[in-house]
C-alpha cells in the first residue's frame, strides 16, 4: 500500500463506497442494516458518507435514475 501511495483509509473508503452503492441500489436491505454491515457505528455516519460520495442522501440515491 505504501509503495503506491495508497493508505489503508483510502482503500477502506473505496471499498465501503462500492459496497454502499451496490447495496443501497439493490433495495434488499434497510439502510440501518447496510450501515452496520459496512462498519459504521450509526446510520448518521453512513448517511454523511453517502452524501459526501454521491451528493444525495441514501434514500434519494436509492430511487435516483442510474447515471449514464
Amino acid at each position: 500500500m505504501a509503495d503506491d501511495g495508497t493508505s489503508y483509509r483510502e482503500i477502506l473508503e473505496s471499498v465501503r463506497h462500492a459496497l454502499a452503492v451496490e447495496r443501497v441500489k439493490s433495495g434488499k436491505l434497510g439502510l440501518q442494516e447496510i450501515a452496520f454491515l459496512l462498519g459504521y457505528d450509526s446510520l448518521g455516519n453512513f448517511r454523511r458518507a453517502l452524501i459526501r460520495w454521491e451528493s444525495m442522501s441514501p434514500s434519494e440515491f436509492r430511487w435516483a435514475e442510474p447515471r449514464s
